[in-house]
This record gives structure tokens, sequence and C-alpha cells, in this order.
């Protein structure tokens, strides 16, 4: 496993690479919370990657320090997005993805409803 620590994000996991953001160890256990997370993945997506992200046991203890990190880095924000470039790669997040389309079915039935 390979660990490579970038300056956005907050982590992220592709193939055997960790990529985290090195800000993280400026906040109590969140830089090792956030990796233990990451180890946890397959490398792929399997529906174990997605009930880790919905679950995520490794950051509820730590979820105020979680807030602050992202509240004072607003470059984090970058891994809510389902598409990420990584050392020139462009990269796709499966649970992203579906996440998103649903919050967008959701929006448009709700217009079409009202």
């Amino acid at each position: 496993m390979i660990v490579k620590e970038i300056n956005y994000g907050t982590g992220n996991r592709v193939g055997d690479t960790i990529y985290i953001n090195r800000d993280l160890k400026k906040y109590a256990g969140l830089y090792e919370a956030v990796l233990a997370h990451e180890m946890r993945h397959t490398g792929g997506f399997k529906l174990k990657d997605m009930s880790l992200d919905l679950v995520n046991e490794d950051l509820k203890p730590l979820k105020r320090e979680w807030l602050k990190f992202l509240l004072r880095h607003p470059r984090a924000w970058v891994n809510f997005l389902p598409v990420m470039r990584l050392e020139g790669q462009w990269t796709f997040d499966i649970s992203l993805l579906i996440f998103w389309k649903l919050v967008l079915i959701t929006l448009v039935l709700g217009w079409i409803l009202i």
C-alpha cells in the first residue's frame, strides 16, 4: 500500500494508492482515522466500499474535528464531487455518482410535482 499526501480533498483510495490530505495532521486523530477508513476500502468498487462510506465508523467519534477541518480547508470539499483528478488522471467515485444522481432525481421530481 502506497500513501501519498496531497493538499486537497480528505482521503481517497485508487487501487493500491491512498491519497490523503496532509492538513489532516493538524487535527488530533483525524489523519489516522481517515487513513484507517481508506485502508478498509477494496481499491475497486464493491458493495463493501459503498457501505463503508455510508456508515464510516472511523470518523464517527471525530465528527466535530472533521467538520472543523472541512470548514477551515475549503479545498477538502473536492472529495464530495464524483470526479477527481489525481496525478494527471481522472478518477470516478461510483458511490458519489449514485448519490448525486439520486439528489438530482429527487430535485427534478420535487420540481415536477410541485
